[in-house]
């Protein structure tokens, strides 16, 4: 495990190189178009060669795009999980953008061969074909779209929109491709058809490592359950064993990886991200614990001693032991958000870390807290030096501790002085941006505000 600033500085610099890589691909098939002799697309430029222009670059990055959600360690590494997902959907909305102006710039160009009728009409001459084929995926890919970004607001169970996710992106980039090659009058040449062939040809090469080869390997070296524990009524922890007994995979404190569960109780064998609960100094066993609270989570205490887990990971950089210099902590759990700190505080206890961490820990009620004991054996070891504050917003009358939520001006009071000190917040994502906003405000710097947001 990479733990050394030496380390952290030289998977950092690798950024730049991946971001023009990325500009050099996408852009790729426009900059060969462009310098096609006599006819490129800079020739005698008008909206019908921007149009094309456009279609080109978009095109690329719907490819690049089963790149990005493939999970590749040295994409993800650098950056982390979350902000690859983040530009993922950035670019697929840059592409829409893109590919929305294609047919209005061609439409509008008062020297164009088309004009307003290519929006409305579906045979245009011996064309017909394959403008309808343009049309339709352009609409799967708007649908596509908006059902990625609005899928909570639509109601749409993610097992579903996961599976019309990948039947749409494919349908988008063979649609797209056939309509390109029969009319695209700048696909032509044996070299620029060559280059846009290879283009869906790598698309769907990462699909298939991503969906169908990696995931057979990973069954093949399924992990096991060794354990099942229940640690409040609905947070299980799941304790796990790398094949034949041998030691399980490097990763740092805090991070994640996806679990497909091979269980009797369902036969779905969904992937899903878990935070990983155990410390990596503990070579033998890895753990995760898991809330049971929607479909798929909600069977997670059937899980029986013996059944397979396949591992993919570890991804994200929401660790402590990436910013080594900082030693005043603070931790902002809601919930299950405590399995990342959980992983923290383990390690440094196992390390006996000589650094201070104020843990905010907040929960409905008393029953809902996890780990409660074990967080008060951390403390009274004294290293870390671990102060906890729970903080319960439907606390019974017997209750002496904080009551209601986490506020900046609680974290003001206990902490003091709120000045040299690295804040990490994981739990609700209206919590986290309300607490990183608040903050901000009360003297925080960005740099200094960290939150998981793992889930995509």
């Amino acid at each position: 495990m990479q733990a050394g600033r030496g380390a952290t500085v030289k998977k950092t610099s690798i950024r730049p190189i991946l971001i023009l890589l990325y500009a050099a691909v996408v852009c790729g098939p426009a900059i060969v178009a462009s310098r096609v002799p006599g006819g490129g697309l800079l020739s005698k430029f008008s909206m019908t060669r921007a149009a094309d222009l456009f279609a080109l670059i978009a095109i690329a990055i719907l490819s690049m795009q089963f790149f990005l959600s493939a999970r590749i360690r040295w994409i993800e590494r650098p950056f982390g999980l979350d902000r690859v997902m983040l530009f993922h959907r950035a670019m697929a909305i840059s592409a829409v953008a893109l590919l929305l102006l294609h047919p209005l710039l061609l439409a509008a160009d008062p020297h164009g061969e088309y004009g307003w009728k290519l929006l409305y009409r579906f045979s245009l001459g011996g064309e017909g074909l394959a403008i309808i084929i343009g049309k339709a995926a352009l609409t799967l890919l708007f649908i596509t779209t908006v059902m990625s970004l609005f899928r909570l607001s639509l109601k749409v169970r993610y097992p579903l929109w996961l599976k019309l996710h990948k039947v749409f992106a494919l349908s988008i980039i063979t649609a797209g491709f056939i309509h390109s090659l029969s009319i695209g009058p700048h696909v032509k040449g044996s070299a620029m058809q060559t280059l846009w062939v290879a283009y869906p040809a790598l698309a769907l090469g990462a699909l298939v490592y991503n969906r169908v080869i990696r995931a057979s390997v990973l069954k093949a070296h399924a992990y096991r359950v060794a354990d099942v524990m229940q640690e409040t009524d609905s947070v299980w922890t799941l304790t796990m064993t790398a094949p034949g007994n041998g030691p399980v995979y490097s990763y740092r404190p805090g991070q994640f990886h996806f679990l497909t569960l091979y269980r009797s109780v369902d036969s779905r064998h969904e992937q899903h991200p878990f935070t990983i609960a155990s410390s990596p100094t503990n070579r033998n066993t890895i753990c995760c614990s898991i809330k049971a609270s929607g479909d798929y989570t909600a069977t997670i205490g059937k899980t029986k001693v013996g059944d397979r887990a396949a591992l993919l990971g570890p991804f994200g950089r929401f660790s402590c032991i990436l910013h080594p210099t900082e030693s005043d902590l603070v931790f902002i759990a809601g919930g299950i958000g405590i399995t990342p700190f959980m992983s923290m505080l383990r390690h440094m206890a196992a390390a006996a870390a000589l650094c201070d961490v104020v843990l905010f820990y907040g929960n409905r009620t008393a029953r809902d807290i996890a780990f409660g004991k074990e967080l008060e054996d951390i403390a009274a070891k004294g290293a870390p030096r671990l102060r906890v504050i729970h903080v319960l917003s439907r606390a019974d009358s017997d209750w002496r501790g904080e009551r209601g939520h986490i506020t900046t001006e609680l974290i003001e009071r206990e902490c003091r002085s709120l000045a040299g000190r690295a804040f990490y917040l994981c739990g609700p994502p209206g919590m986290m941006m309300g607490l990183a906003k608040n903050l901000k405000k009360a003297g925080v710097k960005s740099k200094n505000i960290r939150c998981e947001t793992f889930a995509i």
